[in-house]
């Protein structure tokens, strides 16, 4: 069966207001969490495996923060066309 991506819409994105994380496809996550006086804040998580096992046997499952959502460029912070395409020249997509 082949991998789902890009499982998040625009509109999903921009108004999610309940913490959690939301799985996007291929290991990439929308984190949202409470912030100050009230509001949310929303970054892209990347979660992978590493290629030890634990004491358990099992792969070790890793995390990599991304960055804050934006919606445009200007503002710094990584869009969502940017979070799900290749992290490094030369990487290939999912």
């Amino acid at each position: 069966m082949a991998r789902r991506l890009n499982l998040l819409s625009p509109k999903f994105i921009e108004t999610i207001e309940k913490p959690g994380r939301y799985a996007d496809g291929a290991g990439l996550y929308l984190q949202v969490s409470a912030g100050k006086n009230g509001g949310v804040t929303k970054s892209w998580l990347f979660r992978y495996m590493r290629g030890h096992v634990s004491r358990t046997g099992k792969p070790t499952s890793r995390e990599m923060g991304l960055g804050a959502l934006s919606t445009n460029k200007r503002d710094g912070f990584i869009t969502t066309k940017e979070a799900r395409g290749p992290s490094l020249p030369g990487a290939r997509k999912p």
